[in-house]
C-alpha cells in the first residue's frame, strides 16, 4: 500500500474543496441575492427536524448536543441561519449562471453521481434509486449535478492559490486525488472529472444539505 501517496491525495482534495469553497465564498460576498423570508423559514425548519431527528438517533438531548458543541442556544440559531441563507443563496447564483451556459445532465452523469450518493448514505446503488424514484429526487439529483458544473465553471475561471502562494491544481485532479495528463485536459477527461468532483461541493449548497446538519450530530455523539 503506497501510504504517501494516499496521503498526498487526500491533501489534493482536501485543498481542492477548501479552493471551491473559498471561491464561492467570495462570489456571495460580490453579490446581494434577495431571499424570501417564506423559502429561509421553510429550510430553516427542515434542518431543525433533521437535527432534532437525528439528535433522537444517537439518544442525545438538544441541551448536551449544544454543550458538546460549545455553543448557546442563541450561538447555534444565529449560525444555523447563515448557514441556511449562505446555501439559498449559492443555489440561487449557480442556477442561474447554469441558465446562462445552458448547462444540463446526460444520464452517465446522473448515475454516477447517484452511485456516490449511494455510497456516502452506506446503501446500494439499486437500493437508494429505488428510494429516490420513489421520493420523487430525480429533480433534486439533477440541480446537485447541475449546479457541480456551475460551480465548476465558476473555478475554472478563477485563480485559486494555497496559503504558500503557490496555485492550486484543480483542472487536472480527480475524483480520487490524483493528477491526469496534460493530454488528457486537453481532450477533456479532466474537465469531466472535475464536474463530477464539483457536484459532490455543490451537494452543501442544495436544499437538501440536512446531511450537514446529520454529520454534526453523529461527531457530537460520538466525543460523548
Amino acid at each position: 500500500m503506497d501510504l504517501a501517496g494516499t496521503i498526498e491525495r487526500s491533501r489534493r482534495l482536501e485543498q481542492a474543496a477548501a479552493a471551491r469553497d473559498s471561491v464561492l465564498e467570495k462570489l456571495l460576498s460580490l453579490v446581494d441575492v434577495p431571499l424570501p423570508e417564506a423559502a429561509v423559514a421553510e429550510e430553516l425548519e427542515s434542518r431543525r427536524e433533521s437535527i432534532r431527528e437525528q439528535l433522537t438517533y444517537v439518544g442525545m438531548t438538544e441541551e448536551q448536543y449544544l454543550e458538546s458543541e460549545g455553543q448557546t442556544k442563541e450561538e447555534f440559531e444565529a449560525d444555523l441561519h447563515k448557514r441556511v441563507r449562505d446555501a439559498l443563496a449559492a443555489q440561487f447564483v449557480l442556477d442561474e449562471l447554469a441558465k446562462k451556459e445552458q448547462l444540463s445532465v446526460d444520464e452517465a452523469e446522473l448515475t454516477e453521481h447517484l452511485v456516490r450518493r449511494a455510497q456516502r448514505s452506506g446503501l446500494a446503488p439499486d437500493d437508494y434509486a429505488k428510494q429516490v424514484v420513489e421520493g420523487g429526487h430525480v429533480p433534486m439529483l439533477v440541480s446537485e449535478v447541475v449546479r457541480g458544473k456551475a460551480l465548476a465553471h465558476i473555478v475554472d475561471a478563477a485563480t485559486v492559490r494555497d496559503t504558500s502562494g503557490r496555485p492550486v491544481e484543480l483542472k487536472r485532479l480527480q475524483p480520487d486525488g490524483s493528477i491526469v495528463d496534460e493530454s488528457d485536459v486537453d481532450g477533456g477527461t479532466a474537465a469531466a472529472s472535475a464536474e463530477q468532483t464539483e457536484a459532490g461541493s455543490a451537494e452543501g449548497a442544495d436544499s437538501d444539505s440536512t446531511e450537514v446538519g446529520e454529520r454534526e450530530v453523529e461527531g457530537a455523539a460520538d466525543r460523548r
